[in-house]
């Protein structure tokens, strides 16, 4: 295939020549072009189409120009000098696929260029999509969908689906499917080590009863800072990275979040090409649903079309009705899931999904049709796929 081309955006002489020496050692890259002015670059990318644009987000204007090339369709690479929260939120406004930070060596810079373009440097193979399973409450039926949604889809696509289990803490996907937790994720988060898919496919399980390979989430509480945290390194996303490998294999990648808004979490859902919101029909929880979607669309800007809201146990509403709870929350219910103990607590205690097991039934029926949705679904816009790869962004204040 012919080389990516490069555009170089950096004030400082030395560092741009640099990085323009780093682009052109770096495999599949050209180097398109450079300079050290902002509005050059916009200039500069409309007349050689770069692939990506290494921008500096240290120069005066850097942010709306680095906007405009971002929504024009250049895979930006924020570098800075800093990577306080601030410097980190405005690269995510800006639209950058991942960040930086200076000084930047040359193996790092390579990698990054190899991680953004991963989909255009493997020829003719398919970018998967991504659906997160979300919720900031417990007890919601959160891993329950995630689990027996990736058995559906593998089920209608006839495919194997990939399920990454995100509750970094306290995960069980592994006991739904009557496995024991193995090292997971954790065995990828090495501070030297390049996540590539010989790496992801040496830790994933395969499932019995179903086409699911899991990566299961930390064996133990105390390792989850490995992946996020104080025991990660500063510059690493593992999730990040995790997922732009496993969206390289995979047709369909199924993410059981954390209940939290943390750097793994938001990683993820901005990644997603769709987030399942999970809620049921108790106040407690419908409260707690206003505060999520408060955050999901008027903080981090997630549309409908990416965002759907899901009611789990929709038929045991006790003096509340759908259509107070579509008022109540000012968001469409995108899908409904019945209240079935028997069958939902049976599959869990035998470690088999419900999905698996042979016959039918209503929650069955839900879960098929969460499933045809999402296949009917269009994949996430431009905007919404690219925009934050590579990282996590707070909530304004947070």
């Amino acid at each position: 295939m012919d080389k990516l081309g490069v555009l170089v955006v950096e004030s400082d002489f030395g560092l741009r020549q640099a990085w323009c020496r780093a682009v052109e050692a770096a495999g599949p890259f050209r180097l398109a072009g450079e300079t050290g002015d902002v509005e050059r670059a916009r200039e500069l990318a409309a007349e050689l189409h770069p692939r990506v644009v290494l921008f500096s987000m240290d120069l005066p204007g850097a942010v709306g120009v680095a906007e405009e090339l971002a929504e024009a369709g250049h895979r930006l690479v924020a570098v800075a000098d800093r990577a306080d929260s601030a410097t980190l939120r405005q690269a995510m406004r800006a639209g950058a696929r991942d960040f930086l930070l200076k000084p930047v060596g040359d193996a790092e810079l390579a990698e990054t260029l190899r991680r953004v373009t991963a989909d255009l440097v493997e020829q003719g193979h398919p970018v998967g999509r991504v659906v997160c399973v979300f919720s900031t409450k417990g007890g919601v039926g959160k891993t329950t969908i995630s689990v027996n949604l990736a058995v559906a889809l593998s089920q209608q696509t006839v495919e194997r689906v990939a399920l990454l289990d995100l509750d970094l803490e306290f995960g069980n996907a592994a006991t739904l499917f009557g496995l024991h937790p193995e090292p997971g994720i954790t065995a990828l988060v090495k501070p030297q080590a390049v996540i590539d898919q010989a790496a992801v496919r040496g830790v994933l399980q395969s499932t019995p009863h179903a086409e699911v390979d899991l990566l299961a989430c930390p064996p133990r509480a105390d390792l989850a800072p490995r992946v996020e945290g104080s025991d990660k390194p500063e510059e690493r996303n593992y999730v990040a990275e995790t997922l732009t490998v496993l969206r390289q294999m995979y047709p369909w990648v199924v993410v059981d979040t954390g209940c939290n808004f943390r750097e793994a979490n938001l990683t993820a859902l901005d990644l997603a090409d769709q987030i399942l919101l999970i809620s049921s029909p108790e106040v407690p929880t419908l409260h707690n649903t206003a505060r999520s979607l408060d955050i999901l669309v008027d903080h981090l800007d997630y549309g409908r079309d990416k965002l759907l809201l899901v009611l789990n146990r929709a038929n045991s509403a006790l003096g509340i009705t759908m259509e107070d709870i579509r008022k109540g929350l000012n968001y469409p219910i995108s899908f409904h899931v019945p209240s079935d103990g028997p069958t939902a607590v049976t599959a869990a205690n035998e470690g088999r999904p419900f999905m698996s097991r042979r016959g039918n039934s209503p929650l069955k029926g839900a879960l098929a049709n969460i499933a045809q949705g999402l296949l009917k679904a269009p994949a996430g816009s431009a905007a919404q796929r690219e925009r934050g790869r590579g990282l996590a962004r707070a909530p304004e204040g947070a």
